[in-house]
């Protein structure tokens, strides 16, 4: 963990001043790179322990002057979050694709796993308009919950619930088929 600066009675003056001063449009500019809130009321926070080195010398300024000091550090932060979530999204996308390689080399026939895809377009179909649109704007585009709820005029939480629901359906729907294009090819 780490250590908390120690402040002097004058640095935290001059902290406070830029808190009071900036941090509303501070949030809003990192609002607009960073959609879930509670980053970017970190990277907020952030911002200004950046500052405290220098929050004396920056209380001495005029506010455009503060307010360009702190909106780089704030891009900047902004930047380095939006790059480590791709990366993330990136190694998560080539996990899944390793997983489903791995199941095409271990599924016993060699059919089976594109009976299982063909289940799931078929199911895909069967959905509602909505739904459809949410799946395939979540897991086959990747956009983020939150950016969708939003288009959507939805809370995240609902959402999410929303999507925990359709994937029930999904696996319901596909176990169905599968189980009976089993019993059809055993007759």
């Amino acid at each position: 963990m780490t250590e908390r600066p120690t402040l002097t009675d004058r640095q935290r003056r001059s902290l406070d001043r830029l808190i009071t001063a900036h941090q509303a449009r501070i949030r809003g500019l990192i609002a607009r790179f960073v959609p879930d809130r509670d980053a970017a009321d970190d990277l907020a926070q952030e911002v200004f322990v950046e500052a405290i080195p220098r929050c004396e010398e920056l209380a001495e300024r005029d506010l455009d002057g503060q307010a360009a000091y702190l909106f780089g550090i704030a891009r900047n932060l902004a930047r380095q979050r939006v790059r480590r979530l791709v990366r993330r999204r990136n190694l998560q996308a080539r996990a899944a694709l390793e997983v489903v390689d791995r199941l095409r080399d271990e599924v016993d026939e060699p059919d089976d796993l594109g009976d299982q895809v063909d289940h799931l377009r078929r199911c895909l179909e069967r959905l509602g308009g909505d739904a459809r649109t949410l799946v395939q704007a979540h897991f086959f585009e990747g956009r983020p919950i939150v950016e969708i709820a939003k288009e959507h005029g939805k809370r995240p939480a609902a959402l999410r619930m929303t999507l925990l629901r359709v994937r029930s359906k999904l696996r319901e729907c596909v176990e169905r088929r599968h189980q009976k294009a089993l019993r059809k090819a055993r007759t």
